[in-house]
């Protein structure tokens, strides 16, 4: 804890994971925010919450206590 995500043990597999879940069409995006740089936000593909949330769990690095997992609905352009 402390250090940069990228410098945190297992970082490739959280990549990983973000990547299977871009391939399943299941997320879209993440990303660290420039005026915000200690968040990540992760854009999940889902109808429900319940699904988002259930996905932001599973994270790697959300189940070894480096991410913590917070679920916001946000507007939608599709």
């Amino acid at each position: 804890m402390g250090r940069p995500i990228e410098e945190q043990a297992g970082y490739a597999r959280q990549v990983r994971w973000w990547i299977a879940m871009r391939r399943r069409e299941l997320l879209t995006w993440a990303g660290i925010p420039v005026n915000h740089p200690q968040q990540l936000f992760v854009r999940w593909h889902v109808t429900r919450m319940s699904d988002a949330r259930k996905l932001a769990a599973a994270a790697p690095f959300v189940r070894r206590g480096i991410l913590r997992e917070i679920t916001l609905r946000t507007a939608s352009r599709a």
